[in-house]
């Protein structure tokens, strides 16, 4: 989980850095630009749209913000919860089946030639599918990718759109970077990573520790460099972040456990017969013993 806000922080920061040379501006002042037809005007018209359902009043443009920000989440939340399924899943498969694959890997390890590796291979392949073990496919980084045009879309809009530049929201302009919008950024992502511990064991824990801290310093990095318009999203999908993690900490992850229990229980894992196929130590070469034929050779050999 971690590891996925991190990879995704950094694809945004590329990507912003790639593409923020790309929208400039007119004379009249008004941007324009490939990025901006194609991400920063239709996020402008969404942003103003919701801004005039909240009356178009100061602070309205903030609220437009956030509304964007929840909409994408609702989105992505089924994504992320589809997700944390599939590995929680296989975590608990691989939990009991544990003492055979290390019997396996044991004897991985002591395999003497490739033809008794590839059978232990293909015994360890057979262990895991006999469990319901099923690779993570790579939809698992769908989330981020429905985020990255979005967001970059947003940064566009806060930093070229004349009418949501202009907003103040709860006293915080969204020209220019702020540093409460930066703090609540960061302390919503690190009260998320903080969740993520529920139901971990101390080593788990202790693993993870360093990743709890770098998603905060990140956030605290790139919100600080942004427009508040920008940082409010983060703010708002950090907030959201943290009742997806209790939901999936507190309901999902001890379903899924009894429903792997109680699957493991009704289910016992068979497996074929193990093959011994052990090479044979070389056996000593024997001399073979001379034979009439040979002698009556050696005779002839001699006349």
């Amino acid at each position: 989980m971690k590891n996925k806000s991190i990879q995704k922080l950094t694809l945004f920061t590329t990507l912003l850095l790639l593409l923020s040379g790309c929208v400039s501006r007119t004379a009249n002042g008004e941007p324009t630009g490939w990025v901006w037809d194609l991400l920063g005007k239709p996020m402008e018209s969404i942003i103003i749209w919701f801004a005039q359902l909240f009356g178009g009043q100061a602070g309205s443009y903030g609220l437009g913000i956030i509304m964007v920000t929840i909409i994408v989440r609702i989105i992505i939340t089924p994504l992320n919860l589809q997700m944390t399924r599939a590995t929680t899943e296989n975590s608990e498969k691989t939990t009991y089946i544990k003492p055979a694959m290390d019997e396996i890997n044991d004897r991985l390890k002591n395999a003497q030639s490739l033809e008794e590796r590839n059978a232990v291979q293909m015994e360890m392949m057979a262990l895991q599918r006999a469990a319901g073990i099923k690779l993570i496919s790579a939809g698992g980084c769908l989330p981020i990718f429905v985020q990255i045009p979005i967001f970059s879309a947003l940064y566009f809009a806060t930093i070229s759109s004349n009418a949501i530049r202009s907003d103040v929201f709860m006293g915080i302009s969204l020209d220019v970077p702020s540093m409460l919008l930066t703090i609540l950024s960061a302390g919503a992502y690190l009260i998320q990573g903080l969740l993520t511990q529920i139901g971990m064991t101390p080593e788990q824990k202790q693993m993870n520790r360093t990743m709890i801290l770098i998603t905060p310093i990140m956030q605290l990095v790139f919100a600080s460099s942004v427009p508040a318009g920008a940082a409010l999203y983060w703010v708002i999908g950090g907030i959201v972040s943290c009742f997806t993690t209790l939901y999936t900490n507190l309901v999902q992850k001890p379903r899924i456990k009894e429903q792997v229990a109680e699957y493991m229980a009704q289910n016992p894992i068979t497996l074929p017969k193990r093959k011994d196929i052990t090479p044979n130590k070389t056996s000593e070469t024997v001399p073979a013993p001379i034979t009439n034929g040979q002698r009556r050779n050696e005779g002839k050999q001699r006349r």
